[in-house]
């Protein structure tokens, strides 16, 4: 927990999430599965990230969307989804009945209302604060490193009427990335993501799979294009490790999308 916002601390845990989650899913943990289970959905619960947890959840949706056929196969990930689905809806009705003014209940109905002064930084006003520093420099070519800091004062201080000293920062990673280098710069950090998640064959592992879809759906809604842990999670999904999270595919299976592997490395 030594680290400077949760959301960083949720962040830098995902990996370890995915792995253990996997490993329950394939039977391949040694921790008593009640007590894997309460450690990997704890530290999230804890660190209330919404950003982050909304991440995850897309992330094992668009999984499973891909490989619904190979994974509903499979007893855990069905009982996962549906004890899932009931624990959610159950705790949901508890809330509401007993505690309709919690914490969780009105963030999220902030976050809908575009009232939520921390979602909508990372998210609208982050683009809002790069198209500002843009008209103010380069459109194509964007207004280089080190100049948020400057460029942006002006523009966040009028924007959410600061009269104190800060320091001018764009809290999302897209959204920066745009701002310090233009549209080209922009294009091009999602050219490479595409480019790589094919040539690396992501689909083909679960656990990369996982992270990258994780890691494409966060750089909208968070991060610093200096975030160390945002780059661990790219270095992870684009490397060919965890082998016992392959997707062992076959002409049988119905439900690839991709066409499968050829067999010496579909293992």
């Amino acid at each position: 927990m030594f680290t400077y916002e949760p959301s960083y601390y949720a962040t830098i845990f995902t990996p370890v999430f995915f792995f253990f989650l996997l490993q329950y899913f394939f039977r391949q943990n040694r921790i008593p599965s009640k007590w894997l289970l309460i450690m990997v959905f704890t530290p999230y619960i804890l660190s209330f990230s919404i950003g982050v947890i909304g991440a995850v959840l897309l992330a094992m949706i668009f999984t499973w969307l891909l490989w619904c056929k190979r994974l509903t196969r499979k007893r855990r990930v069905l009982n996962a989804i549906i004890s899932s689905g009931a624990f959610v809806i159950a705790g949901s009705v508890i809330l509401g009945l007993f505690f309709r003014n919690n914490s969780l209940f009105s963030r999220i109905a902030n976050i809908f209302a575009g009232e939520d002064t921390s979602g909508k930084g990372r998210t609208v006003d982050a683009f809002i604060f790069a198209n500002k520093m843009l008209e103010a420099g380069n459109e194509y070519w964007g207004i280089g490193l080190g100049q948020v800091k400057i460029a942006g004062e002006s523009i966040i201080r009028d924007y959410y009427l600061y009269y104190k000293d800060f320091t001018a920062v764009i809290p999302n990673a897209a959204a920066e990335t745009l701002a310090i280098f233009g549209w080209v710069g922009f294009s091009l950090r999602l050219l490479i993501e595409v480019f790589l998640f094919f040539y690396t064959r992501v689909w083909t592992n679960y656990y990369r799979l996982l992270l990258f879809f994780f890691m494409f759906i966060y750089q909208f809604t968070g991060s610093f294009i200096t975030n160390l842990a945002e780059y661990v999670i790219w270095i992870l999904a684009f490397t060919n490790i965890f082998k016992q999270f392959d997707v062992k595919v076959n002409k049988t299976d119905a439900g690839a999308i991709i066409p499968p592997l050829p067999l010496q490395q579909a293992g």
